[in-house]
């Protein structure tokens, strides 16, 4: 960790004579668990929001007593930030964004800047995940085989369990994250990177920029730091994974996978491979580590099986967001079955799916902005578009597609009709369990 800065950040802490400026609280938990922090410490916030109250009232109520101290500047197209002092961002703020014009690296910082000095501080031994698919699974999967909980990323903060810290953890970052850490120049104690795409090109502007983001950590940490990366064959250690077979020298046969192994999808043997390359990497790999991997059940909207009325199989892939993020979801679908796309037309290319579909024999139906795209450029290819979920539960009897699967991964965000991919993955849900009755 560069010492200057982690000297800078502590002693701006440390200053309570000035309000600390935070720029976007969001939906999720990072920025409010930040504001709370700033303000435990006894501080005051002013807090730059370009939403309206009414779009976060949810994460205003969140922040409970904090907001007595806390000056919400809400519906602000352009914040003025302090010429000379620090501004803590939300990783929703690009770094392009005109806000930022001219300010220098240094006068910027994040909930998870702070949380990495808490830690440092603390002496935590702290594993990264990075990447772009998988990683909060692969993440769950290496924190369960450590006996640890995983924080970061849009998920839980460090900055909860503050003073009471872990002294072991599980660090999920984005690229987002990691682009914003770089005056600090911290350093893991271990690192796990997954497959790499372009899909957040646009925050970084490039897609090149955006894989630099994760690689430039990553190229920095190898040399001393033991890491493993997905992309990599598994052919080293006790872990093996051909593609589809995983086994584990002592302790796991191919076999055994299938019955032991909770998640689908042949790139969630990948996930759980990898997972178990670093924990072998670590030397640690032991059957208790083993058993705890196995065990894990998924988490929400990734995968998730939901119901399985009349013998047809309903998984909410919801957290799939891009085209990239469905390609495994239909490695994992029955031929014959369903696949569900939905979300914000940012006019990504979908050919590789719709080609997939045909050779599964699947029936597509779009809904939302998707919907209405591709019943215009693929009107045969599409079994059907409507509006909304509801309006598609309403006209399709799922009661005919019986031993079959029902998959909504989507494919694209979820603004033009939910909050975001938790409201929508929910709703989904509801809809599919209601079938069971």
């Amino acid at each position: 960790m560069e010492e200057s800065r982690a000297r800078a950040l502590s002693d701006r802490l440390r200053d309570l004579s000035r309000p600390f400026h935070v720029v976007g609280l969001g939906s999720f938990g990072g920025n409010i668990e930040l504001v709370r922090f700033l303000t435990g410490l006894g501080g005051s916030v002013v807090l730059h929001e370009a939403k309206t109250h009414a779009d976060l009232e949810d994460s205003w109520e969140a922040l409970g007593a904090a907001r007595e101290r806390v000056e919400a500047r809400w519906s602000e197209a352009l914040p003025e930030l302090p010429a000379g002092d620090l501004a803590f961002l939300s990783p929703a703020v690009p770094p392009q964004h005109v806000c930022l014009k001219g300010r220098n690296d240094a006068l910027i910082s994040t909930e998870i800047e702070i949380a990495l000095l808490l830690l440092a501080e603390r002496g935590s031994t702290a594993h990264v995940v990075t990447g772009s698919v998988g990683k909060s699974t692969t993440a769950s999967l290496l924190a369960r085989a450590l006996g640890v909980e995983v924080f970061g990323n849009i998920g839980r903060s460090v900055l909860e369990l503050h003073p009471n810290l872990p002294g072991e953890l599980v660090l999920e970052l984005s690229s987002f994250q990691l682009h914003y850490l770089r005056p600090l120049r911290f350093t893991p104690s271990s690192w796990l990177l997954t497959l790499v795409d372009g899909h957040h090109g646009d925050w970084h502007g490039g897609e090149e920029a955006y894989r630099r983001a994760k690689l430039d950590w990553i190229e920095a940490w190898s040399p001393d730091v033991p890491g493993v990366s997905m992309a990599e064959p598994a052919t080293h250690g006790r872990v093996r994974f051909d593609g589809k077979n995983l086994s584990v020298a002592g302790l796991l046969e191919p076999s055994d996978l299938e019955r032991r192994f909770k998640l689908i999808g042949g790139h969630n043997r990948l996930n759980l491979t990898t997972a178990l390359r670093l924990v072998d990497r670590l030397d640690i790999l032991d059957a208790a580590s083993l058993e705890r991997a196995l065990s894990f059940s998924g988490l929400p909207h990734r995968l998730e099986c939901v119901a399985t009325p009349h013998g047809c199989r309903f998984v909410n892939d919801s957290k799939a967001t891009a085209p990239a993020a469905v390609l495994p979801a239909l490695e994992a679908m029955r031929h014959g079955g369903v696949l569900i796309l939905q979300g914000v037309d940012k006019q990504q290319d979908f050919t590789a799916i719709f080609a997939r579909a045909k050779e599964q024999r699947l029936r597509v139906y779009a809904l939302g902005q998707l919907g209405a795209r591709f019943a215009r450029e693929r009107p045969r290819q599409l079994t059907g578009h409507f509006s909304t979920l509801d309006d598609l539960f309403a006209a399709v009897d799922f009661a005919g597609f019986r031993d079959t699967d029902v998959f909504f991964s989507p494919g694209a965000p979820s603004y033009d009709g939910y909050r975001n991919y938790e409201q929508r993955g929910d709703h989904f849900k509801a809809l599919a369990r209601a079938l069971l009755s």
